[in-house]
């Protein structure tokens, strides 16, 4: 019976690797002194099923890619029910986190007890000093037949984000001149754009000035234009095209330093026949 409940074990376990990577005999130094530690042997390791069933092992995240001091979902399977398992963050040894002192071993995160199932969900937060780079989150516990079961996920540590990106502000019309009683027929727009590329801001409002008028957008991806009433400028030239954005919390604020102008020239001398 023995022999025969071996060789399933077995054949078992290697049809759940497929779905996660279980390690056969590391004991992380939150096991050592657990119950469990003294009577298994090494062929109840691993990803195992109590019965006669396909294994279904994992332990998967929320993200792969996360910043210091923010949270996450782990959800694991394959673990005895209503058992602990102990949720750790551990380096890749490639990576400058394997001379972190804080990642000599592994860093604790927090504990779970599984489900009826075997199975977990839990909420960890990433260390506010983790370093940035590749890193691991480790699940090890006990399997269905009070052997080691140890899963991993693989997760990447980001930078964290340093506040407001710079910006770059840029105006322009849509016409250089418009006659008298006409100026409301121009356009005039704004482009807020992060130097480093990308999107620029939503919903924040900028004031376009145009001389003595001026006009009010609400970007939308950073671009907008307004127009300014028909006869909003006197005749006349020499009406800058200029344009502030004040920033918000995720993009610094910027002025527009390209030259823009804006003419009003006397409206058509119409003949009035009696």
């Amino acid at each position: 019976m023995t022999e025969r409940f071996t060789r399933s074990a077995r054949r078992l376990r290697r049809f759940g690797l497929a779905a996660a990577i279980g390690v056969v005999g590391i004991v992380p130094i939150a096991l050592a002194a657990g119950p469990a530690s003294a009577t298994q042997s090494h062929w109840q390791n691993g990803c195992i099923s109590w019965k006669y069933t396909p294994a279904v092992c994992y332990l998967s995240l929320s993200t792969s890619i996360t910043n210091p001091g923010s949270t996450l979902t782990v959800w694991g399977a394959g673990y005895k029910a209503y058992s602990t398992v102990w949720l750790s963050l551990d380096p890749d040894w490639q990576s400058s986190q394997a001379h972190n002192p804080h990642f000599h071993h592994n860093f604790g995160l927090t504990s779970v007890t599984t489900d009826s199932k075997g199975d977990f969900s839990k909420l960890v937060t990433i260390p506010s000093y983790a370093l940035p780079g590749g890193a691991t989150i480790e699940g090890a516990g006990t399997n269905p037949v009070g052997g080691y079961l140890h899963l991993f996920a693989k997760l990447f540590i980001a930078k964290p984000n340093r506040g407001p990106v710079p910006t770059t502000t840029t105006v322009w019309e849509s016409a250089a001149w418009a006659s008298y009683g006409h100026e409301d027929s121009v356009y005039f727009g704004v482009d807020v754009a992060p130097t480093g590329g990308g999107t620029g801001p939503s919903s924040d409002a900028v004031t376009i000035d145009i001389g003595g008028a001026s006009c009010v957008v609400t970007l939308s991806d950073g671009k907008g234009s307004c127009t300014i009433a028909a006869t909003a400028l006197s005749i006349g030239s020499g009406n800058p095209v200029t344009a502030a954005f004040t920033g918000d919390t995720d993009f610094a604020p910027s002025m527009s330093t390209n030259p823009v102008d804006f003419a009003v020239t006397a409206p058509p001398f119409h003949h009035h026949h009696h």
